[in-house]
């Protein structure tokens, strides 16, 4: 059954992420606004104009300090999850960012772009890490394996990609969609990896 509703942007909403510990939801608009959400208390926080357009993707940190989010605009911004302060600004892309996404230690901020490029990130400091190229087309989709040493990537594209995110080398790809994939997820428990694609089909990947 229904339990909630939460109103407040006044554009489409494009993408939301849950704190680890489910008490905060962060969630970003087309109109490039942000809202942080107590899920407890029902107080928000709201950044007004946090990019210049559309808000494609939002990453939560593992420790629940800060997230991170992606934009058409081209840029990806690190922000202080319980203040709303913005920490700093990434423009490294020369398209948009279609999707971010933390290592599960949090050492690592991956960013995938249009521009068919993958930057790695130190998030703590901002310093470019590793710089992965090999896409054919625009990325839309990425997951960390479970011990932050390899990163799945996939998007406007049939096949899944997999990096090594200490050398940057290409490890493999995996083939056997018919159609651009749509989402990567790592399962927690086994490492495996769940793939959604236009096809129609979902995937679960032994690596």
């Amino acid at each position: 059954k229904l339990i909630g509703t939460f109103s407040g942007h006044s554009s489409p909403v494009w993408t939301e992420d849950l704190a680890p510990d489910g008490k905060t939801i962060v969630r970003a608009s087309e109109d490039g606004s942000i809202n942080i959400w107590n899920l407890r208390t029902g107080a928000t926080k709201t950044i007004a104009s946090a990019h210049s357009s559309r808000i494609f993707s939002i990453a939560l940190s593992p420790d629940k300090q800060t997230f991170a989010t992606g934009s058409k605009d081209k840029t990806i911004k690190l922000w202080n999850l319980s203040t709303g302060k913005l920490i700093r600004t990434i423009d490294k892309h020369t398209d948009a960012v279609r999707t971010v996404a933390y290592s599960p230690d949090g050492t690592q901020l991956a960013s995938g772009s249009w521009d068919k490029t993958i930057y790695i990130w130190n998030p703590n400091t901002g310093k470019l890490l590793q710089t992965l190229t090999g896409h054919s087309d625009r990325i839309v989709t990425m997951a960390f394996s479970n011990d932050g040493q390899q990163l799945a990537s996939s998007g406007i594209e049939p096949t899944i990609k997999l990096w090594d995110t200490k050398s940057g080398k290409l490890l493999r790809k995996l083939a056997g969609h018919s159609d651009w994939v749509l989402s990567l997820a790592t399962v927690p428990s086994s490492n495996n990896l769940i793939s959604s694609s236009k096809d129609k089909t979902i995937k679960i990947w032994q690596h």
